[in-house]
């Protein structure tokens, strides 16, 4: 959860980068948007996991998923 939340704020940190850089050079902002869709993608692939993983862990416990 905490590296989760870590990527969160990183992200939220670029997002706020990015639109800075973008009013003040837009070519600038174009060159970074590649690596912002990047870690952007990263984060949310691992959010998904993360529930994924949750949801699993919680069947697990109630008995619902079989270990074969």
């Amino acid at each position: 959860k905490e590296k989760l939340t870590h990527g969160v704020s990183v992200l939220n940190r670029a997002l706020g980068w990015l639109m800075k850089a973008g009013m003040a050079d837009k070519d600038q902002a174009a060159a970074s948007a590649t690596a912002f869709l990047k870690l952007f993608g990263a984060v949310t692939l691992a959010y998904f996991w993360s529930v994924s993983a949750m949801t699993a862990e919680k069947k697990i416990e109630k008995g619902e998923l079989c270990n074969t």
